[in-house]
């Protein structure tokens, strides 16, 4: 018996993943099928699940996930393996979306790690906005809608020009993306991952040293904060993790000279 065509039975209950409006008012016209497919299905894996970037194989693009126990969380983003990479690399290659490639010494390339191409502009009492000249009709706008003396975030990039500041910030944003997320993870942070990144990327910057001598700091700092764990104090001690970021961006911050020396409190 031929199979019967596809019908979809109607939405159940109102449970919604958050969708940028520019895939829609931009980049709807621009991309292809299958680029079109991989980035909802990055979007799904994402914003659906309130994270910034999440770890995808091809696989899972291409076949979806199922659990242990045989049941059948999503269907993958209904392509080919040869259309999931071609999708992969034209998204990639229009800056819509970073992609992390995962390599390990034990298991060799593992998963990719997928996150929007997000230009931030970061406001806290934390955090520095980088000094990003975006130039003419670039200004940062913080809410798209007020457009009364206002330019718009959006920020087009012009490869074919050379890398610009924006450019060189997200270059720098990809290298410190993995390890904030395994800094997250360690340290039990409470904060989006996109500002604890924005952060590290920002100490980046004002510290004045190439990668390699930050990321170097950022290990140190690392070791430092799990080695005083037990003299770390938290407001609420309770089950899981102690939330021990503050403590090593303190640190962190007082190897690169750009604060006070960490004392033993790990609150915000």
């Amino acid at each position: 018996m031929p199979d019967q065509p596809f019908r979809y039975q109607g939405f159940s209950r109102p449970n919604y993943t958050q969708v940028p409006d520019d895939v829609f008012d931009v980049l709807l016209p621009e991309l292809t099928e299958s680029e079109l497919k991989v980035l909802l299905y990055i979007i799904r894996r994402t914003f659906g699940f309130k994270k910034d970037a999440d770890t995808i194989s091809l696989k899972q693009m291409v076949e979806g996930i199922r659990t242990r126990d045989g049941r059948q969380l999503d269907r993958g983003a209904g392509v080919s393996k040869t259309s999931a990479v071609r999708g992969v690399n034209g998204l990639v290659e229009k800056g819509i979306i970073l992609a992390v490639r995962n390599r390990s010494a034990e298991k060799g390339d593992e998963a990719t790690t997928y996150t929007l191409h997000v230009v931030e502009v970061p406001v806290s009492r934390f955090e520095t906005p980088p000094p990003l000249n975006l130039g003419q009709g670039g200004v940062p706008d913080l809410d798209p809608q007020e457009t009364d003396g206002q330019e718009t975030v959006r920020q087009q990039f012009e490869y074919s020009k050379g890398p610009t500041l924006v450019e060189k910030y997200d270059e720098a944003r990809l290298a410190i993306l993995p390890y904030a997320q395994d800094l997250a993870r360690e340290m039990g942070d409470q904060a989006p991952l996109a500002s604890t990144t924005t952060r590290l990327v920002n100490l980046y910057r004002s510290s004045g040293l190439d990668m390699d001598a930050y990321l170097n700091r950022v290990m140190q700092a690392r070791a430092i904060a799990q080695e005083r764990t037990g003299v770390i104090r938290t407001r609420a001690e309770g089950i899981g993790p102690k939330p021990k970021m503050p403590y090593f961006l303190a640190v962190l911050e007082d190897l690169l000279g750009q604060g006070l020396p960490a004392t033993g409190t790990a609150d915000n």
